[in-house]
This record gives structure tokens, C-alpha cells and sequence, in this order.
């Protein structure tokens, strides 16, 4: 724990703790995105052995990855190729699977977990200043 101490009154005040452990490097915000991926299936050695193409739905999205649920049976460290469409803007995106979940009660069948790899500083810029002015149209429609 830190302490700081401040020099007018004399006093010893604790800071928070910032070395708790926060899994998320960014702003993850719920969202609901029709998107189109390839889906880079490789062997047990990690050979690449095809490509399938797929629909989904992004449910979330941050600068460093999406939720994705969709109909498609892939494995954990699997790549995929997106298309993302972010209102007048359409980005190509990689990512790699690092969770996967059956969801049999929604309309989809699957859920994953999709780190980015190899994205630009100019489309995480995109995807953040999308997240941006998302969240202030919602931030205006609940005070209204």
C-alpha cells in the first residue's frame, strides 16, 4: 500500500491499491453487430488445414477483442478473419479464439471470446472513437 503524505496538514493518507489485477487493458462496451468471419481451422500440430466462412453477431467489443456468438464449432487458439461494419466504417480485423461457451438458449449456439493480433494503431483508434461516441448517444438518451 502507498502512502502519501500531505505536507499543509501534517497527515498520512493511504492510497488505493493500483496493483489489483484488471484483466481488461480496455473500455469493453455490449453492443449487437451482424459480422462475417473466416474461420482459419487448423490440426493438432497447428498446421493450417482450410478456411470456412461464417456469420455471427459481435455482443461486445473493445479495443482489444469482441464476444461473438454464432453457429460456427471452432476450437480455442484458432484464428479468424472479421468483417467488422462500424457505421461508415468497415474494418478487416484478426483475432484469435481464447474462450468458447455453448449457449443453447439464445439464438445462436456459441460464444467466444476473440483477442485481436496484429491490429493497427489506426483501426484500435477507430474501434475506440466508435466506443466513444456509442456510449455519449447513451449517456444522452438516458438523461433525457
Amino acid at each position: 500500500m502507498l502512502i502519501k503524505k500531505d505536507i499543509t496538514n501534517n497527515k498520512m493518507n493511504t492510497l488505493p491499491n493500483f496493483d489489483s489485477k484488471n484483466r481488461r487493458a480496455y473500455f469493453r462496451m455490449p453492443c449487437d453487430i451482424e459480422t462475417d468471419f473466416v474461420y482459419l481451422k487448423t490440426n493438432d500440430l497447428g498446421r493450417f488445414v482450410g478456411a470456412e466462412q461464417h456469420s455471427g453477431c459481435i455482443r461486445d467489443l473493445s479495443g482489444g477483442g469482441i464476444r461473438l456468438i454464432t453457429y460456427a464449432e471452432m476450437d480455442i487458439n484458432d484464428r479468424i478473419m472479421i468483417t467488422m461494419h462500424l457505421d461508415d466504417e468497415v474494418l478487416f480485423l484478426t483475432g484469435d479464439i481464447q474462450a468458447k461457451q455453448s449457449i443453447p438458449q439464445e439464438d445462436y449456439k456459441m460464444k467466444y471470446g476473440i483477442k485481436f493480433v496484429d491490429i493497427s494503431d489506426l483501426d484500435q483508434e477507430k474501434i475506440i472513437h466508435y466506443l466513444f461516441i456509442q456510449q455519449r448517444k447513451n449517456n444522452l438518451l438516458a438523461t433525457k
